[in-house]
């Protein structure tokens, strides 16, 4: 009888940790994302900046960056 009231704890406890797990991955994956976030605006910033200072300069990359910020502009409204 013992060990099953044991057996059931530790299944419960294996339970709890997968839980948690998950919370702490979630957690992990919002602060990747706000992470992210601040880097591409720091490169908008430097890209726009690019842009105003070589305006002969055209490339993939600067209109790829930019068309991004726009977009997390729009997700935050």
């Amino acid at each position: 009888m013992e060990k099953l009231k044991e057996l059931k704890n530790i299944a419960k406890e294996v339970e709890e940790g997968k839980n948690k797990t998950t919370e702490n991955i979630q957690v992990l994956v919002e602060d990747l994302k706000r992470k992210r976030n601040k880097i591409m605006k720091r490169l908008y910033k430097n890209v726009n900046r690019l842009k105003k200072a070589f305006p002969a300069i055209s490339s993939k990359e600067f209109t790829e960056v930019l068309n991004k910020k726009i977009e997390i502009k729009k997700k935050k409204k």
